[in-house]
């Protein structure tokens, strides 16, 4: 029975609205098709993934590389039967990004480390039972957030996979628990939101919309044949249409006049809230410059930009 302090859910929509479509969750995918994540996403990763990993030994003198150990093939080379380092290394990163939390399964026979196996961070959860700290995966396509429910029965456990932290490679990015990232698709859901929000909105106004340069005003009743019209516009888009006509001089007559459409206010808001859009997007994954934005912070040459990149975004990442 609903009370004041535990109304049904249609009445608190009533009051609040509703679900707000910026708070809704965002598909990997959906995030990857608004441009300034895809180019954060794809240049970290591949820059990530292009940086060598090696194995080392401790010596007398103080270290080598172990380029004869079993290990330094799999970072190095080969971590699995179906990619390559960089590959491996790349996706792992994308997991880290997007999801908070980069895992793969270490595969041993015997004592020899035989594979490393990404696993996919959507339908998988870390936690700490009793001081040890567990990995809980899904083999199969599972909603993350109700895998703790499917936990609750018999039924669901069945289908869930326990792996010791010692059989996982965890990579976790910030959080504030010590065991888990944060999934920045959660976390950043509002803005991502709103950037997506803004190209579906400009895909909408260039596919309905009009958006011509110059209007041409003619007197009342001179074109009532639509046929005389449109080959008037035929014929003044013929001669004056194209680069190839730039420095055509235009004669219109009969009193017409030639007007020009000047961006609107609305316009030119909507076009800086997209540029604020792309500029948010790059702090969430610590880019002081994204790709199109000349409005960012400037830096004296390309190698201080590289370095400001290096220092403040993949520095982390690669200790």
């Amino acid at each position: 029975m609903a009370t004041l302090a535990r109304p049904v859910q249609w009445l608190i929509d009533f009051f609040t609205g509703g679900a707000n479509e910026g708070d809704r969750r965002v598909t990997p995918d959906a995030a990857l098709s608004y441009a300034p994540i895809w180019y954060a996403v794809n240049k970290i990763c591949n820059n990530i993934g292009q940086l060598p990993l090696n194995f080392y030994r401790r010596t007398e003198d103080g270290k080598e590389r172990a380029s004869d150990d079993d290990r330094h093939m799999l970072v190095h080379h080969k971590p699995n039967q179906y990619q390559t380092s960089c590959i491996f290394k790349s996706q792992i990163m994308s997991h880290c990004l997007l999801w908070g939390n980069g895992r793969a399964y270490i595969h041993r026979v015997g004592r020899r480390i035989a594979e490393l196996i990404p696993i996919l961070p959507d339908r998988t959860i870390t936690v700490l039972i009793e001081g040890e700290k567990y990995h809980l995966t899904k083999p199969a396509a599972h909603d993350r957030l109700n895998l703790f429910e499917s936990m609750s029965s018999e039924a669901g456990l069945r289908d869930v996979v326990i792996l010791s932290d010692y059989e996982v490679v965890h990579i976790p990015g910030f959080g504030y628990d010590g065991i888990e990232g944060l999934s920045l698709l959660q976390i950043a859901a509002r803005s991502f939101n709103a950037g997506i929000s803004g190209d579906k909105r400009y895909n909408t106004q260039a596919s309905k919309g009009f958006a011509a340069k110059f209007m041409i005003e003619a007197p009342s009743g001179m074109f009532r044949n639509e046929q005389d019209a449109k080959k008037f516009l035929t014929d003044f888009n013929e001669y004056h249409a194209g680069p190839q006509n730039s420095d055509k001089v235009g004669l219109i007559r009969e009193g017409m006049k030639l007007q020009t459409m000047s961006m609107s206010n609305q316009d030119a808001q909507f076009l800086e809230s997209r540029r604020y859009q792309r500029q948010e997007a790059a702090l969430w994954f610590m880019l002081e410059t994204i790709l199109g934005d000349g409005s960012s912070e400037a830096y004296r040459s390309f190698e201080q930009k590289n370095m400001a990149y290096l220092t403040n975004c993949l520095m982390t990442w690669i200790v």
